[in-house]
């Protein structure tokens, strides 16, 4: 059984674009995953398991699928995957990526076999959780490859107010360089759920009574304010 030979990425900077628009939501659902293993106790083994759908962390085991598999150069969709033979009901997300590829903005998600270049496995499942089409992600490192595992959807609970979760996912953004983010942010906030107003200098988000301020200058987040407190 061989794979065609993997195809070089011809849409990059939509790639980069797609990926930049989800990195807020994509941050802040990894601080989840993030907060609830710490809360879980120390790291230890993990264990897998494409066909069942699992994924044990820290005892805790976790209904998530295979996304793909990096070799150190290429990366092979689990939908696409000759060898493994995962049944279709255990690559719904890989799939759902699939068909989203005209939501999400890169034809990425809809090739096979992808040499990835100078990006990573993280690059390809920020594409993913970014668009909500993931609780978070995890990668499993074997010898010789890193398999991507992603949390089926709903077993994630926020810990914290959802205004501090997007400041605090926000902030993390900006210290990693982030582009564009007044759209990233909003692109976060309709996510949850939240109302946005959005002014020349000024983008809002609102949770009921309490609400979080990004200063902007042209275009570009400058201060970041949140009425939120902790308990």
């Amino acid at each position: 059984m061989e794979l065609d030979p993997p195809v070089a990425i011809e849409d990059k900077g939509a790639l980069t674009a797609a990926r930049a628009l989800g990195v807020v939501a994509a941050t802040l659902r990894q601080n989840r995953l993030e907060d609830t293993l710490n809360a879980l106790g120390p790291p230890g083994q993990w264990h897998c398991d494409p066909h069942a759908g699992t994924l044990n962390l820290r005892g805790r085991t976790f209904a998530a699928e295979m996304l793909g598999s990096f070799d150190g150069h290429n990366w092979l969709w689990s939908w696409a995957n000759p060898f493994l033979r995962i049944p279709d009901e255990k690559t719904r997300i890989s799939r759902g990526a699939r068909e989203a590829d005209e939501r999400i903005g890169t034809s990425v998600v809809a090739t096979p076999f992808v040499a990835l270049g100078d990006l990573t496995p993280h690059d390809i499942a920020q594409l993913v959780t970014g668009y909500g089409l993931a609780d978070a992600y995890y990668v499993c490192q074997f010898p010789g490859s890193q398999v991507v595992y992603a949390l089926v959807p709903g077993q994630l609970t926020p810990s914290w107010p959802l205004l501090y979760e997007l400041q605090r996912a926000v902030t993390s953004a900006l210290a990693d360089g982030l582009a564009n983010g007044a759209r990233a942010l909003e692109h976060a906030a309709m996510q949850l759920g939240l109302a946005t107003e959005r002014s020349r200098d000024s983008l809002v988000v609102r949770d009921g009574d309490d609400h979080l301020t990004a200063k902007l200058a042209d275009g570009e987040l400058r201060d970041i304010t949140s009425t939120v407190t902790l308990r």
